[in-house]
């Protein structure tokens, strides 16, 4: 996770670097910063999905929810259900919040911004801090270390060296 809390001050020392630096009225300021925040929320929601994963006992108590016969045994299995699906409700949050930021970054754009602003900061955005999380989820950095199993666009050649290396080839 030392990788994640990496890109995460990475990008914020970037986002106060550009705004510091850069011309005023040089680009849409609230198009770039909803990117940079979006890219965040989706890096957060990609990493719970990644380490959601819930036990037979939780599953088998939740799914024992629906066929109570009592308040006691359905309270239960309320409690379970959840703890094995809490971590979908931040995915959901972490989905909503981007909802409505795009929902906010297209009314400045439409009635704030002119076209080059707006194109500005849509690129910039996206290529700064989309890439960041692109690195660092994809790229075999968090992967490789948190699981031990390679995940992303080297996943095979990885994969390969690694079945090699538990052999002793």
């Amino acid at each position: 996770m030392e990788v994640v809390f990496t890109v995460y001050v990475i990008a914020t020392i970037l986002r106060v670097a550009i705004f510091k630096y850069l011309p005023v009225d040089t680009m849409s300021d609230h198009l770039f910063l909803a990117l940079s925040v979006s890219a965040m929320l989706q890096m957060d929601a990609c990493l719970a999905f990644e380490s959601w994963a819930p036990s037979k006992q939780q599953v088998a108590a939740a799914e024992a929810m629906w066929l109570s016969l009592s308040l006691k045994t359905f309270s239960r299995g309320l409690k379970a259900y959840a703890k094995a699906y809490a971590l979908l409700a931040m995915v959901a949050l972490d989905g909503m919040v981007v909802l409505l930021m795009m929902h906010m970054a297209y009314y400045t754009v439409a009635y704030y911004h002119n076209i080059d602003d707006s194109v500005i900061a849509l690129l910039g955005g996206a290529c700064i801090f989309h890439g960041f999380v692109a690195w660092a989820l994809y790229g075999e950095h968090v992967w490789a270390r948190s699981h031990g199993v390679t995940r992303g666009m080297a996943s095979v050649i990885a994969e390969e060296v690694l079945a090699k290396s538990s052999r002793g080839i």
